[in-house]
């Protein structure tokens, strides 16, 4: 009897904690990161404060166009009161 060689679709994996990349012999998400040294059961799992770093950023970007919005308000304003002040 001849056995069938089957494709297994393999997946292409990066460990958050420690950046290496491997590519998985099965089709589900490995347990853990292979890297002698890390194996980490958290690879898929971006380090708490990488995200608490990206959500300050976006709040920093976010109050930074207020403030610019305030100040084209405030400069519109001071040319309208200009205005009826002539």
């Amino acid at each position: 009897m001849a056995s069938k060689e089957v494709m297994v679709p393999a997946l292409d994996c990066t460990c958050e904690r420690c950046g290496h990349t491997w590519v998985t012999r099965r089709n589900q998400l490995p347990a853990n990161c292979p890297k002698q040294g890390c194996k980490t059961p958290y690879w898929n799992k971006p380090r708490r404060s990488a995200i608490k770093a990206a959500v300050a950023e976006h709040h920093k970007q976010r109050l930074e166009e207020d403030l610019r919005g305030l100040d084209e308000q405030r400069s519109r304003i001071e040319e309208q009161i200009k205005e009826l002040g002539s």
